[in-house]
């Protein structure tokens, strides 16, 4: 039996999140956050969001937040995430959406020619990360 061997630079676990902006409180302008603590207040600024909500309805609006993930194989993933317990609660759930979303399109649907186009290389980027635990 062989040993297998992980070339570890290649590797893509999210450790930082630079914060461009946030309508959240949750977060100031231009901070930089370990990824596992952004997770947790993205969490909170989404479930702030849901306070007051009718129980009839999904979701009342979302946290508009751009950001940038920072990997340790120094790979950068920027993006705008919308906090709200409907929508997006973190880059992980966007991620798994994102993934998701990808895989599951119909192959005759008018919607895959554009979801090729526009989220093939994040889309495979994206099942290469190694979530922290």
């Amino acid at each position: 039996m062989s040993e297998m061997t992980v070339d570890v630079s290649k590797v893509a676990i999210p450790v930082w999140v630079h914060v461009y902006w946030s309508e959240s409180g949750k977060f100031k302008d231009n901070e930089l956050i370990p990824f596992k603590k952004f997770e947790a207040k993205a969490l909170a600024a989404a479930k702030h969001k849901a306070v007051g909500v009718p129980a009839n309805q999904q979701y009342y609006g979302y946290y508009k937040t751009k950001v940038k993930v920072l990997f340790t194989s120094g790979d950068e993933y920027e993006c705008r995430l919308d906090l709200a317990l409907g929508d997006t609660t973190g880059f992980k759930n966007h991620a798994a959406q994102l993934v998701t979303r990808y895989e599951n399109v119909e192959d005759d649907s008018a919607e895959q020619e554009y979801l090729i186009d526009c989220f093939k290389e994040n889309y495979e980027f994206l099942k290469t990360v190694v979530w922290p635990e």
